[in-house]
């Protein structure tokens, strides 16, 4: 141990110079918003908070019900995040949560932040490993715990490399909640100790129960229409619903669509994209006349796949890795997605597993929405199993719950 902290103390003093000496430049060269929270000029002034550290927006999304359930303690909590995007989004869940962008790990900079921030605990969101951060609260004795955490297989050859460094470290963890077995079982081989299957924290979702009747009277929703909603579209995903849609129209009479763009500010693009058909805009007043509709609001997607008949889950049919299936599952909702889901494997798989979603490509995706549309006893059957899947995963929260309010205790 001792070794240790003499090699990763040289090792800090050689990085900490450097910092030093192009501190001004660093300042300079950042966006003054960002330079401010990222080198730790303003850190957020709170009682002992409980600190989560999520790194982008699918951390954070996965930790909001367990954000929902620590506001109830009456403790200050404090959001960190990697990514702008992330820091957006915790922004935009409206939660009494104090939200800052997690400083460099630089010794000089983050053992300030810790000692400023002072919290009660650090938790740590999936697979996020900062080595000053984990040696700075290890030092102040700050509780480290880690919820829905997963680990990969490079990345235990990459622990084990330079074990000498996070071993005794990871010794200190007070808990790991893993997502899977196998996670459990590589996070005990890289050193973790209270290491517990704990489940998915995105599978305890906690979505808006909606009015149906007036969601379908603001769209013009008939009983017996045809709903289909491309969720979180991307670039040249738009095109190629377009591309099938006449066909689509001609198989079902009755049909209606909705494309959700994952950011609005691909709506000329996506207006573009839909030139071919006639469509209007969410935000027009006339919407309702309209078989196929571009959204052009946030926060409306959810309230969508609660009256489809289909939900397609976007940013999988081009290569960005997929969105959120689990959402159009809590409607208990017929699923497609496209092949390229890297970003939700996990809650693919799940579903998979249980015949809860279909996998498609952009070739297959005409035949295959033909498929469920003729057959109504599969959607049914598919959207039970959705919602089933979320069901028999939901006890992660409660896991997550008790082990942070044992740290409380201490």
């Amino acid at each position: 141990m001792l070794f240790t902290t003499v090699i990763f103390c040289t090792i800090n003093l050689i990085i900490d110079f450097v910092f030093i000496s192009i501190f001004p430049i660093l300042s300079l060269l950042l966006q003054k918003p960002i330079s401010i929270e990222r080198l730790a000029l303003n850190p957020p002034v709170m009682k002992k908070p409980i600190w989560i550290h999520a790194a982008s927006v699918g951390e954070v999304n996965a930790v909001v019900p367990l954000l929902k359930e620590l506001i109830k303690t009456g403790k200050d909590i404090l959001v960190t995040t990697t990514s702008i995007t992330g820091w957006q989004r915790v922004k935009d869940l409206g939660l009494e949560v104090d939200v800052h962008l997690l400083p460099i790990d630089v010794r000089l900079v983050i053992s300030s932040f810790v000692k400023r921030v002072n919290p009660s605990m650090l938790l740590i969101v999936e697979t996020e490993i900062w080595p000053n951060l984990l040696y700075c609260a290890v030092k102040r004795k700050v509780p480290i715990g880690w919820i829905n955490a997963r680990i990969s297989k490079s990345t235990v050859v990459g622990f084990k490399f330079f074990s000498w460094v996070f071993k005794p470290i990871f010794s200190k963890v007070a808990f790991v909640n893993a997502q899977t077995g196998v996670d459990t079982h590589r996070f005990r081989k890289v050193g973790f100790k209270k290491v517990v299957q704990a489940g998915n924290l995105k599978f305890c979702l906690s979505l808006p129960m909606i009015n149906k009747q007036r969601l379908k009277n603001r769209f013009g929703i008939m009983d017996n229409d045809f709903v289909i909603v491309w969720g979180s579209s991307r670039p040249g995903e738009e095109e190629i619903f377009v591309d099938i849609i006449p066909q689509l129209n001609e198989v079902i009479p009755n049909l209606k669509t909705a494309i959700v763009p994952r950011h609005l500010n691909r709506m000329e693009d996506v207006c573009k994209a839909m030139g071919p058909i006639p469509f209007t805009l969410f935000s027009k007043d006339k919407v309702s006349c309209y078989k196929h509709i571009a959204v052009d609001k946030m926060g409306v997607l959810n309230s969508l796949y609660s009256v489809c008949n289909i939900a397609i889950v976007g940013g999988s049919f081009t290569d960005f890795g997929g969105h959120n299936p689990l959402e159009p599952a809590f409607y208990c909702k017929p699923i497609i997605i496209g092949p390229y889901h890297y970003s939700c494997r996990g809650s693919v798989k799940a579903l998979k597993k249980k015949k809860g979603i279909v996998i498609s490509n952009k070739e297959k995706l005409l035949e295959d929405i033909i498929d469920l549309y003729n057959n109504e006893e599969k959607r049914v059957l598919l959207g039970e199993n959705a919602k089933k899947t979320i069901s028999e995963n939901s006890q992660a929260l409660e896991f997550s719950v008790n082990a942070v309010k044992s740290l409380l205790v201490l």
